[in-house]
């Protein structure tokens, strides 16, 4: 038996190198894959890890490449393509179906040599059923085993995988293994304590590791039926003399099933819609953000008219503002070394505004001679008067900037951000419909 264990435990070259390509695929695929927790790898004896989500090869080749020892899987072999086929054959794929009927020899075997086997529930029964049957299948592979090869005890750890494209992690979380309370019999046989193992494997794959709170599925939930309320109440007000009130509209009862078992079933599914919510109810409070500030700018921002004022003088008054930015920029500059813009100046109110209209009488009086000495007297004698005309503008240009500016632009964002809220809650919708018609197509 030492042979058998030294054989199992040992990983051969060719099997080496399939699972380095299947680590580097996966990590190009699906990011990093994480075992939570590492406890059970020094573990000795036959290990039985019974996985509670329903089969995918690429979940399966992440288990089979997470444990340093050697670890093989029964799985149908019509899974993924050709080349996902072969790396899975390499890392210890075995093909077959798992069921209380019959056992496959060869996953049989794999415990027989102390070695670590993973099943999966068989896709094809009624979500009622699955776990019910895949706990009696792998009772009925331990009890095989062990009947076989009287005084060997096989381990049994429940399995939750964890696959979010969205965060590019694949997380599996074995659990501690399952107590066995058989004893052993007069005759010196130990007697099967299968019956209480299915019920306790059963429950424990109920409890999926990775599920929502309670309290987070009925959020869920509720926020599903606003959103569908929301849109039939968009989609019955464009109807004309329509009665029916969306606020009669109640979730249907397969929905609210379907969210509960895929909650414990397939969780990263659940959080990818989740997820999608989430950012649907942030752009929804940032739209009715920016709405509370177009409404809070006054009665102007309402009225397409005053808005068209006040876009006419942002466009017509560019120019002048500019001309006058440019013709007291260096106004500006001296009035900064003096400390004019301090919010806390020592020197008199008097004594400031003093100070100010020496320098912009000043800076006048050297620009005008400038364009007198440049362009002449005439061009002086028009330039003069506009030089105060365009600093009040600018002063003005400027209060525009701060209360006019933003409101303008929400007001235009507006129609955008609302349409773009409609898409992204079809799309949410679209993404549940979808889960929902796919779990219910698995069932027939």
């Amino acid at each position: 038996m030492s042979g058998s264990v030294t054989d199992e435990m040992e990983t051969p070259k060719e099997s080496r190198v399939c699972r380095w390509l299947v680590q580097w695929w996966l990590r190009l695929r699906h990011g990093k894959i994480r075992l939570l927790p590492a406890a059970y790898w020094d573990e000795e004896g036959p290990i039985l890890f019974v996985v509670g989500q329903p089969l995918s090869l690429t979940e399966a080749l992440a288990l089979a490449t997470a444990f340093p020892r050697p670890i093989h899987f029964l799985l149908p072999d019509d899974r993924g393509g050709f080349i996902a086929r072969l790396l899975a054959r390499g890392v210890g794929m075995i093909a077959g179906k798992l069921s209380s009927e019959s056992v496959p020899e060869e996953a049989a075997e794999v415990l027989s040599r102390r070695g670590m086997l993973t099943v999966f529930p068989d896709g094809s029964l009624s979500s009622e059923d699955t776990l019910k049957a895949l706990a009696a299948a792998a009772t009925a592979l331990i009890e095989a085993v062990e009947t076989e090869l009287p005084g060997k005890r096989v381990t049994v750890h429940p399995v939750h995988l964890y696959m979010s494209p969205a965060s590019r992690v694949i997380l599996i979380y074995a659990d501690a293994a399952l107590p066995r309370n058989a004893r052993p019999s007069a005759s010196g046989r130990t007697e099967s304590d299968s019956p209480a193992l299915a019920a306790n494997l059963e429950e424990k794959l109920r409890r999926n590791a990775f599920q929502l709170r309670p309290d987070d599925v009925e959020y869920f939930l509720k926020d599903i039926e606003e959103i569908l309320r929301t849109s039939l109440r968009e989609e019955w007000a464009s109807r004309t003399n329509w009665k029916q009130d969306a606020e009669d509209f109640v979730l249907s009862r397969h929905v609210v099933e379907w969210v509960n078992e895929a909650n414990n079933r397939q969780p990263a599914r659940l959080v990818a819609l989740r997820e999608s919510l989430d950012r649907y109810r942030n752009h929804l409070q940032q739209f009715a953000l920016r709405q509370g500030e177009v409404e809070a700018a006054g009665p102007w921002a309402s009225s397409r008219l005053r808005r068209t004022i006040v876009w006419g003088e942002f466009i017509l008054g560019l120019p002048i503002a500019l001309f006058g930015f440019l013709n007291h920029l260096a106004i500006g500059a001296l009035l900064f070394a003096a400390g004019s813009f301090r919010k806390n100046l020592a020197r008199a109110r008097s004594t400031e505004w003093t100070i100010r209209a020496v320098v912009v009488l000043a800076c006048y009086t050297v620009e005008t001679l400038l364009v007198a000495r440049w362009w002449g007297r005439a061009v002086a004698g028009y330039y003069a008067p506009a030089l105060p005309v365009s600093g009040v503008y600018l002063a003005r240009f400027w209060w525009l900037i701060r209360h006019r500016a933003r409101p303008l632009f929400l007001s235009i964002r507006r129609p955008a951000m609302g349409r773009k809220a409609r898409r992204q809650r079809q799309v949410l919708l679209d993404e549940l419909d979808q889960a929902f018609s796919a779990s219910e197509e698995q069932k027939l």
